[in-house]
């Protein structure tokens, strides 16, 4: 059971170390609407993410 039924990013930086990066995909296994975005490691790549997410998440 989900704890978490609100549309929830997670962000999976190309930089991570993979053991960062495998708990992403733990995490998406836990949640109801879990999506990941890989990005770069700049902070404007990770708003470029974020962006995209909360506007498909826009009526």
């Amino acid at each position: 059971m989900a704890r978490i039924a609100a549309p929830t990013l997670l962000l999976k930086p190309e930089t991570e170390l993979a053991l960062l990066n495998a708990s992403v995909k733990t995490a998406l296994g836990l949640l109801a609407d879990g999506h990941e975005a890989a990005t770069g490691g700049s902070p404007a790549a990770k708003a470029a993410a974020m962006a995209k997410f909360l506007k498909r998440q826009l009526p």
